[in-house]
């Protein structure tokens, strides 16, 4: 996963999503976790992003690769506790304006999961704009930081 997220790794994303195993229900469509500009252009890739195209090859079912947006760059959670990670991404994520997920089975797609911050906050944005329901999908999960 390291080497994925940061030193371009990508032909991981292909074994690594044969690890996954098969969900007994699919959402309807994937949504990658966003990164803000600056870091994408930086890092060169979304690592949630090929995760999310991976599944969907596997399952058929469509990626938004856009509907999630990161509205400001936030510093790395890397070294952050528990609540320091809440409160970094408190309001820091919005549903792009043409996107409408009202109804929808959403899959939530992410790298890692250390405290589950990021993907609380945006599952609760993706309920507020009516979601039917939100999975969480994530590659590996790393023991929580100290609070």
């Amino acid at each position: 996963m390291h080497a994925l997220k940061y030193r371009s790794a990508l032909g991981a994303v292909e074994a690594l999503a044969e690890l996954w195993p098969s969900a007994p229900s699919s959402p309807q469509v994937w949504l990658p976790v966003p990164l803000y500009p600056t870091r994408l252009r930086h890092r060169g890739h979304n690592q949630s992003l090929l995760i999310a195209q991976a599944l969907a090859r596997r399952t058929a079912v469509p990626v938004w690769s856009n509907a999630l947006l990161r509205l400001w760059d936030t510093p790395s959670q890397t070294q952050l506790t528990r609540d320091q990670r809440r409160r970094n991404l408190s309001d820091a994520f919005a549903l792009a304006p043409e996107v409408a997920v009202r109804g929808l089975h959403v899959g939530l797609v992410d790298d890692v999961l250390t405290t589950g911050a990021t993907l609380a906050e945006l599952s609760a944005l993706l309920r507020r704009h009516g979601a039917a329901s939100v999975q969480a999908w994530v590659l590996a999960r790393t023991p929580a930081p100290h609070d």
